[in-house]
């Protein structure tokens, strides 16, 4: 009777350990293999019936990835609780998503734990700093006014808009998801990413109407994800991004690399695309963005070497007749060692793109910069809130004056994941120009030279480098405030002078710099 009992026993051990072992397979495979959405599910039925903080992390780490930030939230609260002396990672990854949330005094208590087991990550010191940003800025005047899209927006994702013709293009994964093929994003668990156009319905007041969105051209809509889209100013030639799931000879994984593609627009139908010569399996060619005349084209990639700066960097080429031109990385003003994505070329020639290297609000933020006389893009600008939140803002476009226009972001408050915003410029933007000098000789110059513009508080605003004759530009600045100029003292080229000179864009001198001791304020 003892070995019966005992018998039933072992099996019955066995009928609750096998499920959960095969549930715990099923979710690290999904997670190894980057199908997160399908993970999910699996670790949930496990904690169900365990508490296992590895199980927990990985879980909050799907829901980070898939931007659900609340429930990332709520899973890395629960890792620490269950085990307190978890990776340190965890720490990170919990303030990211407390910061998400609009929780910035907690998210600064969880960053600051993980840097006193990270003292030398320069990650963390930047989202500290970055929250310091958002707590400085609450007073600051705000350069747009900013709605969520009345007619755009659904329950799914909807991004990266565009002015096209008489209406928009942008993306977004509304359609029917494929329940019998199961080809549906892995990420998301969502369909498939397409390109959409919606016709401009009514105009009112601050709003623009649009009809039923409608997906774009078969030609261009292919199986899998497309989109973004950008067009030349006559909209007669496009370029766009597909991602396509190769498998790779020999083995089980797959390749899905964002790649670009071009299409012309010859008798009414659009040509069938071709493929930018710079693509690879090796790395992703996205967000591209074409000048108003097709001649140059910035595109974001995690390409190595060329000047490449880490994650995705920003990049640009230049056309020559059927082909581009080198791509040329846009240098450290600009790109950082994290992600520089969704360029936008404005027809003033301002460079609009998204970061989440830089001081910001947040996640992913919109910053402009500007292209010097010496051909080197500097003069970055974070476009402050409400434009910028605590996520991610990214794929900005302006209407032909400049004046409004639309932008992406999954902020709290919206209809979906990810949703278009209208915006509005209220500010009138002035520019400051000038020259630094070593003496009152317009000749003696101080070129290639970092320097720093700050507010009257002293809260530092911008950074730009001078060019090869000494000539500097800050774009994008409110009319009716003071500024400051401050030369970085660690700079080289100062480190042996205690005077220095700035004259404005006529060549009068407006002001003198004496520093206390020689390389110091």
């Amino acid at each position: 009777m003892v070995n019966i009992k005992k018998y039933f026993f072992l099996v019955l051990i066995l009928l609750i350990c096998c499920p959960v072992s095969a549930q715990l397979q099923r979710g690290d495979k999904y997670f190894n293999e980057g199908e997160f959405a399908k993970a999910i599910p699996a670790y949930e039925r496990i904690l169900k019936n365990k508490s296992d903080s590895a199980v927990m992390e990985n879980l909050a780490n799907c829901y980070r990835i898939t931007k659900n930030y609340k429930k990332a939230e709520e899973w890395y609260s629960k890792t620490i609780a269950a085990n307190p002396n978890c990776k340190s990672i965890v720490y990170f990854n919990y303030g990211i998503a407390l910061r998400n949330n609009g929780k910035i005094d907690e998210a600064k208590n969880q960053l600051q734990n993980y840097i006193s087991k990270n003292t030398n990550s320069q990650t963390a010191e930047l989202q500290v700093r970055s929250i310091d940003y958002v707590m400085n800025s609450q007073s600051q005047v705000p350069l747009y006014a900013v709605w969520n899209s009345p007619s755009l927006n659904t329950p799914s994702a909807d991004l990266s808009p565009l002015y096209f013709q008489n209406g928009l293009l942008f993306i977004s994964d509304r359609g029917e998801k494929d329940l019998l093929n199961d080809e549906n994003s892995a990420v998301s668990g969502r369909a498939f990413f397409s390109i959409y156009y919606a016709k401009t319905s009514l105009i009112k007041e601050d709003s623009i109407f649009y009809g039923k969105a409608s997906k774009f051209s078969s030609v261009i809509n292919k199986e899998f994800h497309t989109g973004p889209i950008s067009a030349t100013k006559n909209g007669k030639f496009i370029a766009f991004n597909h991602v396509e799931f190769k498998k790779i000879l020999k083995s089980k994984k797959f390749v899905n690399r964002s790649k670009i593609y071009f299409s012309n627009y010859i008798e009414r139908h659009w040509s069938t695309p071709s493929e930018f010569q710079y693509n690879s399996n090796a790395y992703s060619c996205a967000h591209p963005a074409l000048s108003n005349d097709g001649n140059f084209l910035f595109f974001a990639s995690d390409r190595i070497g060329d000047g490449s700066m880490g994650g995705m960097d920003i990049w640009v080429c230049r056309r020559e007749g059927d082909t581009w031109s080198a791509p040329e990385n846009l240098g450290p003003e600009v790109n950082t060692t994290a992600d520089e994505v969704f360029p936008y070329l404005r027809n003033d020639g301002i460079l609009f793109y998204s970061s989440d290297g830089l001081v910001g609000m947040g996640g992913l933020d919109i910053f402009s910069a500007l292209k010097d006389t010496d051909g080197k893009w500097r003069n970055v600008v974070n476009q402050g809130a409400p434009l910028n939140g605590v996520t991610d803002d990214f794929g900005i476009t302006f209407n032909a004056e400049g004046s409004r226009g639309y932008f992406t972001s999954n902020r709290i408050g919206g209809k979906g994941d990810d949703d278009v915003y209208c915006f509005k410029v209220i500010s009138k933007f002035i520019r400051f120009k000038g020259k630094i000098l070593t003496s009152t000789k317009a000749e003696e110059i101080l070129a290639n030279t970092k320097i720093e513009l700050l507010s009257k508080e002293g809260r530092l605003l911008s950074k730009t480098t001078t060019d090869g004759k000494g000539n500097f530009i800050f774009e994008n600045l409110l009319a009716g405030q003071n500024y400051l100029i401050r030369l970085d003292e660690k700079d080289s080229n100062i480190s042996c002078r205690k005077k220095y000179y700035m004259m404005d864009e006529k060549d009068k001198l407006v002001r003198v710099t004496v520093l206390n001791e020689v390389g110091g304020r």
